[in-house]
Parts: C-alpha cells; structure tokens; sequence
C-alpha cells in the first residue's frame, strides 16, 4: 500500500509504556491468526511510542533486495475511530500525494474492495505509478480478540482486468504499475481513548527504480502514514464508526 503524507499531523499525548506493552502482549494472543506477516518489532520499539513518538524500521525479506518497512505510533483515538480513518481510501488524495483513488469492485468502507490509486507526476523517480489494492479485514482477528485488535492487508493487483472504470484506465494507460505492495495495518486498542497503530509495506515501484531506492521509498512512506491517519482520526473519518 502507498501512501504519502502531504500535511503535519497532531502530536500523540503521552500514554503509559507499561499499558503499551500490556496491549501488545493482548494483541500477541491473535498475531497467530494474521494475514499479513508480522514485522520484527523489538519490545523497547514498542515502549518509545509511549511519549507520542513514531518508531519505524526495516526488515530483510529472503530472497528480495526489498526490505518490508515497518512503523508503530499511538493514536489519541477509540480503536473504532482508528479503524474508521484506515477504511477511509476516498480521503487519501487530500491528505496525501496520492492524486487519485476510485473503487473498482466492492463497496467504500467495507472488507474485499479494490481500490486504484494513482501516484502523479512529481514525486521523484516514483511518478507516474499506480495500483490496484485488494483491502481486507481479517475477520478472524477482530473476533479472537472481542474487538480490541483490528487487522486491514493491503495486496496491489495491476492486471489490465483490475480496471474496470474509466478513469482508471485513462491514468493507468500514461503510467506505469507498480511491480508489487503487500502490506496493511494492525490495530491494538491500548485503553478507551488511545489505539497503537502498526503499518507494514513491502514494496517494489517497478520501472527502473533499484531495490535500495524502493527500501528508502517504503522506510519514509510508513512514517508518512502513521502522520496521515493522526490527522484524518483528528479531523473525522468518512467511514462509519463501528
């Protein structure tokens, strides 16, 4: 999945580290049913977002120069809220530098759309991309834990057959798809008003942009989106609270 922040973000009130890491090892109970794979994160990683901060990483993937890029952040938020502002695509284009997004299958907010996205002109060595996200809940998740740790992957499809409005089509003819982006969120409620937010990406821009390049691309692009769904959690997402 990429996303690019454009905007500043609210700051993150400081939360107990000992209640983080009490969510974590809640959370730790159904990490065993996740769809996407779980990044490495180190215990004190987990303990630094407890003063507001955005902590991210790297992490090698076997048999890719791609490394899957990581980050983890609190949100002044009811998981509800925060699982609300990671459903809400049709914000994208004007919290980010995602210039375009439009369904083409499913229903906005809910489990099993797709949605394209196109990357514009001026972003440096990555312009002119685009991609179609298959974007799921994880059901299974969501029930283990009664509701308190959330999971949305995120799988690009760029076949010609993914494409089904006109628009679409219109971009994807004058850019190129990417060569491949697997990621998503996983959400773990912290208490009633504060949600730890974890973004993964791996992904590979495609076109001439080599592995090292796309690694940076992807590094940068996590904290970018963790900045993002502060400010749209902030101002009030479009899809419904549930």
């Amino acid at each position: 999945m990429l996303w690019l922040s454009l905007a500043l973000a609210p700051a993150a009130h400081a939360v107990d580290a000992d209640a983080v890491m009490a969510a974590v090892s809640r959370a730790d109970a159904v990490r065993a049913h996740r769809a996407m794979p779980a990044p490495t994160i180190e215990a004190d990683d987990y303990r630094r977002t407890a003063d507001g901060r955005i902590v991210t990483g790297l992490n090698r993937v076997q048999g890719s120069g791609a490394r899957r890029a990581w980050g983890i952040a609190i949100i002044d938020a009811p998981i509800e809220v925060v699982w609300a502002g990671v459903n809400d695509f049709a914000s994208h284009p004007e919290l980010t530098q995602v210039e375009y997004a439009e369904i083409q299958s499913g229903s906005a907010c809910k489990s099993g759309r797709k949605v394209f996205q196109y990357l514009p002109v001026g972003v440096p060595m990555i312009s002119d991309r685009w991609w179609v996200t298959l974007q799921t809940a994880t059901d299974a998740v969501h029930q283990k834990s009664g509701g308190t740790v959330r999971e949305l992957t995120s799988v690009a499809d760029v076949r010609p057959e993914a494409l089904t409005t006109l628009r679409a089509k219109e971009l994807a003819a004058d850019g190129t798809p990417v060569a491949f982006s697997k990621g998503g969120w996983f959400l773990t409620q912290v208490d009633d008003t504060h949600t730890l937010a974890e973004f993964t990406a791996w992904t590979d821009p495609g076109g001439y942009v080599p592995a090292s390049i796309a690694t940076s691309f992807a590094a940068g692009g996590v904290e970018d989106n963790l900045e993002a769904l502060r400010k749209l959690v902030a101002q009030g997402p479009n899809c419904p609270i549930e």
